[in-house]
């Protein structure tokens, strides 16, 4: 006979369907699938965006470097060629003035080969003159050429010139040389002699004009007429 104080016993909670097992278990796998598949569109939404920002950093660094790289080359060419032109200028200058000087001692051989009656003494002093003054005017005519000067053709005119100057039969050299080797104060010869001399300096005073020089030397420099 049961009490009233007699507990009851509690009973076990019946078993899940086997139907809604399966049923959360498939929707476990499912979140499982979709939380993989986001996790490793998150990692590749990632990995493209530092690719992304790798390839920008990489071209900007690239376009940097190249435009710099240009920047540089048209620096340096600048640079160059306002060095070139500053060379030039100078060689230039140098040589005008080294011409004029030269020109301006061979009149004071003009001059004593004109002498009536002729002075040996003053012609050795005007050759000794030019003679210093022959140095620095082929090392300036050299240093035109020495900087790539385009003037080939005017620098190959003057070199001609001074060359007839001093060679050939009736140049300044042959005169110079007679009088060395002759009493040109007694001498009969002499005076044609001397005026053949004189015809050369003129010739290759006139032939070749520092004006002629000077407006190659602007147009060279980009400063001619």
């Amino acid at each position: 006979m049961v009490t009233g104080n007699a507990e009851v016993e509690p009973q076990p909670e019946p078993a899940p369907d086997s139907d809604e097992a399966d049923t959360s278990v498939d929707a476990l796998h499912r979140e499982i699938r979709v939380a993989s598949r986001n996790g490793r569109n998150a990692l590749m939404v990632a990995v493209l965006a530092a690719v992304a920002a790798l390839l920008s950093a990489g071209v900007t660094a690239w376009t940097s470097v190249h435009v710099s790289s240009v920047q540089l080359d048209r620096q340096e060419t600048l640079a160059r060629e306002q060095a070139i032109r500053k060379d030039r200028v100078n060689a230039y200058a140098d040589f005008a003035a080294a011409y004029l000087d030269y020109v301006t001692l061979l009149g004071g051989i003009r001059g004593a080969l004109q002498e009536q009656p002729p002075d040996p003494k003053n012609l050795q002093a005007a050759v000794a003159a030019v003679r210093d003054q022959l140095r620095p005017y082929e090392r300036d005519l050299a240093a035109v050429t020495i900087v790539g000067s385009p003037m080939v053709s005017e620098i190959s005119g003057l070199n001609d010139a001074h060359l007839a100057l001093w060679t050939g039969p009736d140049s300044m050299g042959t005169a110079l040389t007679y009088a060395a080797n002759h009493d040109i104060a007694t001498d009969a010869t002499w005076p044609g002699v001397a005026a053949a001399g004189v015809v050369s300096i003129d010739k290759f005073a006139a032939d070749h004009s520092i004006d002629k020089f000077v407006d190659q030397a602007r147009n060279d420099l980009g400063s001619g007429r």
